[in-house]
């Protein structure tokens, strides 16, 4: 299985913080010996997105999924069940992140298998919440230590490196700087398709940076979105101070207009090494 990736770029995020819990249990068959099963573990998830209806009200719940983790790892989107919700409008939400979510695959008596899991989604808004300063230190460390991997192209041990930082500090879930190395690196490695969620959520918490636009114009570029990717191209003319960005973004909106892709694979490599 390919897995996704990461790099760094900032702004403060908007609206009421919250923290999405994945917790997972598998449904195991009886005939099957705990002591030679090895359950599906989450290596990655999306960002969930909380209703902003529902934020505003300050509501808070919980849905509970039922779904098919496969020998890759990657969730079975016609296995998706609905268990239990607390109000409709987390349902898509909670079923979207579930969707983009990585896992290590399941094994019984050491071969890989698919597996049936039930993971609750709990959406929680945190007002002013507390995290120790060590676990803030070592959050940040994990996060460091995910750019450098997505960086030399270990996605899966970014990735991994990126989840430990969310249990440490889930206050990095609300800020751009975050998400954006996934978005980016995830793209240039090959895994736009799988890091479009995250693109998104880069531009919806750091709407006037330049970088946001542009990683998310380069995802759509990779998968095949180009009317997406013109769009997202032409608001990065508008906000960058580069007149030579600004000159590169009307070339490749012309390409794109022509149904050609401007990404060669000398302009991927260059890119990958460019310092966001």
């Amino acid at each position: 299985m390919n897995s996704l990736a990461q790099a760094l770029h900032s702004l403060a995020p908007l609206g009421m913080p919250f923290v999405a819990v994945l917790a997972l249990s598998c449904a195991q068959p009886g005939r099957v010996s705990p002591s030679r099963t090895e359950t599906p573990e989450r290596i990655w998830s999306p960002p969930l997105v909380y209703p902003p209806e529902l934020r505003e009200a300050r509501v808070e719940g919980s849905v509970t999924l039922e779904a098919v983790v496969d020998s890759a790892g990657t969730v079975d989107p016609g296995s998706i069940r609905i268990l239990t919700s607390s109000h409709q409008a987390f349902e898509a939400p909670a079923i979207a992140m579930l969707r983009g979510t990585r896992f290590r695959p399941g094994h019984v008596d050491g071969r890989t298998v698919a597996m049936l899991v039930q993971v609750p989604v709990h959406f929680t808004l945190q007002g002013g919440q507390v995290v120790e300063v060590s676990d803030s230190i070592e959050a940040l460390s994990e996060t460091r230590t995910g750019e450098r991997l997505a960086r030399a192209g270990r996605i899966g041990d970014a990735m991994a490196a990126f989840s430990r930082a969310q249990v440490l500090d889930p206050r990095l879930l609300t800020s751009s700087s975050f998400w954006f190395p996934i978005c980016w690196y995830g793209s240039l490695w090959g895994h736009a398709a799988d890091v479009t969620d995250t693109c998104d959520e880069v531009v919806r918490l750091a709407p006037i940076d330049p970088a946001s636009w542009r990683a998310r114009g380069v995802a759509r570029v990779m998968t095949g979105d180009f009317e997406g990717a013109i769009a997202d191209l032409e608001m990065l003319a508008t906000l960058t101070e580069s007149s030579e960005e600004r000159a590169t973004c009307r070339a490749w909106v012309d390409s794109l207009r022509s149904g050609q892709d401007p990404l060669t694979p000398q302009v991927v490599e260059s890119m990958r090494g460019r310092e966001e």
